[in-house]
């Protein structure tokens, strides 16, 4: 019975949506704080950064996932954020995935927003005694100019240094960085 009472108490506290019900109304940085929050463990923090350069906004979150894609409690910070583009009216232009990274690029007139997520793999049981933890590493931009060659490198190198950043290579499993050329490729095919 006490090992029930164990199993419902994290589920609820796993489940709490922190998202409002209409994302029209909602910052980007909200959205992703948002995201963070329902999907790690309540006790643990999530690792935020925001930065500006060059009209470039990047919103980017890295944490513990509880629970699985496939439970319908855990949000996927792809589909959560085409349903933020579509609510604040930005077109979604696509969706590509390459190597376990998932990218979706929307687009305005006066902007472009590109959402990217990670989920790594992780050997776990050092105290928890399962076999595997997983952690979403995502990233949100915010283009407010029509980019350039530059502009796309520079998105490029923060996806990788981001990666790199909150990936712990010590413990991850089957881990293999893109390519700077692969992800420019990517980006190009839909920015600019």
């Amino acid at each position: 019975m006490k090992i029930f009472i164990i199993i419902g108490f994290s589920l609820i506290l796993s489940a709490c949506a922190s998202l409002p019900e209409n994302y029209s109304e909602i910052s980007a940085d909200q959205l992703i704080r948002g995201i963070a929050s329902n999907n790690k463990p309540k006790i643990m923090p999530s690792n935020y950064s925001f930065t500006v350069e060059n009209n470039i906004e990047m919103y980017s979150a890295n944490y513990n996932v509880v629970g699985s894609y496939t439970s319908g409690m855990v949000l996927d910070p792809t589909k959560e954020a085409e349903k933020y583009c579509l609510e604040k009216r930005i077109e979604p232009i696509n969706k590509k995935s390459e190597e376990g990274r998932h990218f979706l690029f929307c687009g305005s007139v006066a902007s472009i927003f590109i959402a990217f997520h990670y989920l790594s793999t992780e050997i776990a049981g050092r105290n928890t005694g399962h076999t595997y933890a997983y952690f979403d590493h995502v990233a949100f931009f915010n283009v407010n100019k029509k980019t350039s060659q530059s502009d796309i490198e520079s998105i490029a190198n923060k996806i990788i240094k981001f990666e790199k950043s909150t990936v712990d290579h010590e413990y991850v499993l089957d881990y293999q960085s893109l390519k700077m050329d692969k992800i420019v490729s990517i980006l190009k095919g839909y920015v600019g």
